[in-house]
């Protein structure tokens, strides 16, 4: 397996080697750039896999970094680093099509995960362009190690519906949704337990404790997906006693844009089109509808700033309309999804 490269763009010659000491101890390969025009030079030279950059640089902001670099490859992977009080920063990068974000200082464990999150997303070598409709049921234990090669599943005929830059957005968000249904849903992890182990560095203790209680350890994830012309649905599935949608366990999205938890959920709901919980909140229906047509581009970066925007609107999501995919399928996939 090649080793991945990865560009971090950092000002700060202290930081710049620490977390490129980090990212070398584990495996990486790491080009450095100390400043926002060596930055982007270094990108279009080196073509890494990753890109880490600050948001506060010298010679070219880091968001206009991010703008130069998506509008030479859309589908560059490209995570920012933003200081506290930063968050209309770290949303503003989200806009301009940022995968993800961290906040400084940033914890190396942290790194590490978001780093290995993008390095895993992989397009699929496969043709499928044949597909027109297609249904799967997929039903998985609580192995988190497991989960991206059930993403890769479920996104094998995305192409047919979606652009290569958003199925990226839609492998992240299925990621987060799937691992929170085995955390929160299956081994009833609680946010604020979440939140305390993560910070007192002892979170794998605790999966290891859930993992191994014979009440959480048989349960399940179900995972149904449907593409259908122009819209792809997957509705996930826990077997734990799930939550009321209307008071969400994270009820206030913007209060933890830049903590340790929340963040999958918040970036789940930019990129998705449609997030809506059934009313006992162990069941998730996910739309993501296509713009392969013309003229739709401009309509979906008008959403996903509109996303950024309200976000307080993501904190009670819709419930689920269990006959919407059946209704869909059955009028041709026309129409958004719910």
């Amino acid at each position: 397996m090649r080793t991945a490269r990865i560009l971090l763009i950092e000002d700060e010659p202290v930081i710049l080697e620490l977390l490129a000491e980090g990212l070398r101890k584990k495996g990486y390969e790491v080009l450095l750039a100390r400043d926002g025009i060596e930055g982007f030079q270094t990108y279009e030279r080196e073509k890494p896999d990753v890109v880490l950059t600050d948001i506060v640089l010298p010679g070219m902001k880091g968001t206009e970094v991010l703008r130069q670099i998506k509008g030479e490859d859309p589908e560059a992977k490209v995570i920012v680093m933003t200081g506290c009080g930063s968050e209309e920063t770290a949303i503003e990068a989200l806009r301009g099509g940022a995968i993800n974000y961290l906040k400084k200082p940033i914890a190396l464990r942290e790194l590490y995960e978001i780093i290995e999150k993008a390095t895993r997303i992989q397009d699929s070598e496969i043709n499928r362009e044949f597909v027109v409709e297609e249904s799967k049921r997929i039903v998985m234990g609580n192995q988190i190690d497991k989960i991206w090669g059930v993403v890769n599943q479920l996104v094998m005929s995305a192409e047919n519906v979606c652009k290569k830059a958003e199925i990226q957005e839609l492998r992240l968000g299925l990621y987060e949704i799937i691992i929170n249904a085995i955390e929160h849903g299956n081994l009833t992890i609680t946010f604020e337990e979440k939140c305390q182990a993560i910070q007192q560095d002892s979170y794998q203790e605790l999966l290891k404790e859930r993992l191994s209680n014979p009440v959480y350890s048989p349960r399940r994830v179900t995972i149904d997906y449907h593409m259908v012309p122009g819209e792809l649905h997957y509705i996930i599935k826990d077997e734990g006693r799930g939550f009321d949608p209307e008071n969400p366990p994270c009820p206030d999205p913007s209060k933890n844009l830049l903590g340790p938890c929340g963040r999958g959920i918040f970036l789940t709901h930019i990129y998705l089109d449609r997030v809506d919980y059934n009313r006992k909140g162990n069941e998730v229906h996910l739309v993501k509808c296509g713009n392969r047509e013309g003229g739709r581009d401009g309509r979906k970066a008008t959403q996903r700033e509109q996303k950024c925007q309200s976000l307080g609107s993501t904190s009670k999501p819709h419930r689920i309309d269990s006959g919407s995919v059946e209704k869909r399928r059955a009028r041709g996939g026309q129409g958004k999804g719910g």
